[in-house]
């Protein structure tokens, strides 16, 4: 089935379109019509041959030309590839309203950040994310899945770190170097970190797709696709993280300003100390055994036991928010794939082990 405003091809049963959100045409409509093809052609078949008069010569029927049926057009005849595809949504938006419109996706995505808290076993995220993400370039709309421990998402999840760990190290060391050059380097280094970013999540969503670490490393596909819409593939890796990021901020500075106020006196007592003593320590009349007066200790307590809470609270906060963050992302990742680089599911680096593991129903 294709989408008549598009013209990518879908699955059949689909309502909307998997890159451009258009709705589809019901497949009854078009077998309402199939049948009456045949017929149609059976008749234009048989009407020259009944205009033609049984006494005319055959010499003069043979320099007659017979008129002959019009094939039907299909979609995949008169379908042509616009040069600039406009799409009611960017990728995005798209992924957001496909989580809104998940069951429960409020609830998945508490889970998501409860298991992101633990250190190794948080690879499950990332990896829940690509299986999810992957289903848009095969051609499936899907909500986001129930079971949290999808099939294989720990080993994708492990793909992401293994990638993350060497285009980053790949990524810091080159602007490391660059850094070196005083204001232009600087600016080089985060340009490089941007590239870096960008090219790193085409290349997890091309290992997300074949299920296999090596496919993230076909640079040359993934530059070919990269090439096709630079500009929407850094939106969805810089602009999630950045609001994500400023949001954790604003929410950290609130809460360790709260709690510093709570241990406000304690706080300006162990300053007057330290003040005092190295002012008095200098005339001789100070002995530095008053450090450690009951007082100071008891003050000090209390500020790292209110401290401690406040930021244990922050981080908590911060992975919740990143579960979320690898939600859109990684689904916008997929819109991308799906619009830019559909040409990855015909790759047969790709599609030879693109289905050895599938997705459970």
């Amino acid at each position: 089935m294709f989408c008549p405003k598009c013209g990518k091809e879908n699955p059949d049963g689909n309502a909307v379109c998997y890159s451009c959100s258009a709705e589809l045409p019901k497949p009854a409509n078009a077998e309402a019509q199939t049948p009456q093809q045949p017929a149609a052609q059976a008749a234009a078949q048989a009407q020259p041959a009944a205009a033609q008069p049984q006494s005319q010569p055959q010499a003069a029927a043979a320099q007659q030309p017979t008129a002959q049926p019009q094939p039907q057009p299909t979609a995949q005849a008169t379908y042509q590839q616009p040069a600039a595809q406009v799409y009611k949504k960017g990728c995005i938006s798209s992924a957001w309203d496909d989580i809104k419109h998940s069951e429960g996706w409020f609830g998945h995505t508490l889970l998501l950040g409860l298991i992101n808290i633990v250190p190794i076993l948080n690879w499950i995220v990332p990896g829940y994310c690509m299986r999810w993400a992957r289903q848009l370039p095969m051609g499936k709309i899907a909500p986001m899945p129930k079971g949290i421990f999808v099939n294989r998402g720990f080993v994708n999840g492990a793909f992401w770190f293994l990638l993350s760990l060497v285009f980053g190290l790949v990524g810091s060391i080159v602007a490391g170097i660059l850094s070196i050059v005083p204001l232009l380097g600087w600016i080089a280094g985060i340009a490089i970190a941007f590239f870096v970013e960008m090219f790193l999540d085409a290349a997890l969503m091309r290992t997300a797709l074949a299920d296999r670490l090596g496919a993230g490393f076909d640079f040359s596909a993934i530059w070919t696709a990269f090439k096709r819409s630079p500009g929407s593939l850094l939106c969805i890796s810089i602009v999630p993280a950045l609001i994500i990021a400023a949001c954790v901020c604003v929410i950290t500075v609130v809460i360790i300003g709260i709690a510093a106020l709570f241990v406000g006196g304690d706080i300006m007592s162990l300053a007057m100390t330290s003040y005092y003593s190295d002012a008095y320590s200098y005339s001789g009349y100070y002995s530095p055994e008053s450090y450690y007066t009951p007082e100071i200790i008891a003050a000090a307590l209390a500020i790292i036991g209110t401290l401690i809470p406040a930021i244990l609270i922050c981080y908590i906060i911060g992975c919740f928010a990143t579960a979320f963050q690898y939600l859109l992302t990684f689904r916008a990742l997929g819109h991308w794939t799906a619009r830019y680089a559909s040409d990855w599911i015909t790759d047969p680096t790709v599609s030879a082990s693109a289905n050895t593991h599938p997705d459970q129903v």
